[in-house]
């Protein structure tokens, strides 16, 4: 099998599942930006849904990078902390094609047939044609419409509004979220001991471990909305609290209920 769990914007289109296709392989994928546009669902493989932080908390990531804090690699890095691949369900999708042979070589050859048919050179120059059509179109409904339009800085957007379509949804306040009781404070201590998230440890960019732990605390005894969650902690915190509630998503201490 073949499998990419993409979780960063700088993933567009996506050439790897498609030469895995054109291999015959079925795919365990992220349901991420482009990647949705190439395996299809339960038939070349499983895509895998995915949760991006709330629009509006990443303007520190891009102003960082923008004022020169941060490089483009450090800048895209910090916005996958907080982009959440579905753990259990890529979980489900592993052992279904590991203990069904059957199972991969059907959605194999599907795999297969689909990149013949949709990503042959002959369909992609078409489809160009027709986009190039379509675009002309497009500009001559503007300029008759002479709409004024607000237009943010090119270089200053929030990449969680930016890219918000590229994952399956987006982190919302009325967002109900659990515990995911198989975790321990040992892992979460784990987790803030990694390397993994050295460069992440300042406290304008995400929560301590103590906010952390009292999130999870929380969430004992019932399944709790984003704003609840968010509303116990002081207002020039719960713009940090609230994009770390996607990290803990992220890591697996949370789940969507």
């Amino acid at each position: 099998m073949f499998t990419s769990l993409s979780d960063n914007i700088q993933e567009t289109f996506g050439l790897t599942p498609i030469e895995a296709m054109a291999a015959g392989l079925p795919s365990v994928i992220s349901d991420w930006d482009g990647y949705r546009d190439t395996v299809r669902h339960q038939i070349d493989g499983f895509r895998i849904s995915t949760t991006i932080a709330p629009a509006g908390d990443g303007e520190i990531f891009i102003r960082r990078h923008f004022n020169g804090v941060d490089d483009y690699d450090r800048y895209i890095g910090h916005v996958s902390h907080f982009v959440a691949v579905n753990i259990p369900l890529a979980i489900d999708a592993y052992v279904a094609l590991c203990e069904n042979p059957a199972l991969r070589a059907e959605m194999g050859e599907a795999a297969r047939k689909r990149a013949r048919e949709a990503f042959h050179w002959r369909q992609i120059v078409r489809q160009y044609q027709e986009l190039l059509s379509e675009l002309a179109e497009r500009r001559q409904q503007h300029q008759k419409a002479n709409s004024p339009t607000k237009k943010g800085h090119p270089l200053g957007s929030d990449p969680f509004r930016l890219f918000a379509e590229y994952a399956t949804t987006q982190l919302r306040l009325t967002s109900q979220l659990a515990f995911n009781t198989a975790m321990s404070d040992e892992d979460l201590v784990r987790c803030f001991q990694s390397p993994y998230l050295f460069y992440m440890k300042h406290p304008d960019l995400m929560a301590s471990i103590d906010e952390c732990r009292r999130i999870i605390e929380s969430l004992h005894c019932r399944p709790m909305a984003v704003s609840e969650l968010t509303s116990s902690f002081p207002p020039n915190r719960q713009e940090v609290i609230q994009r770390s509630i996607a990290w803990l998503l992220k890591v697996g201490f949370l789940r969507t209920s």
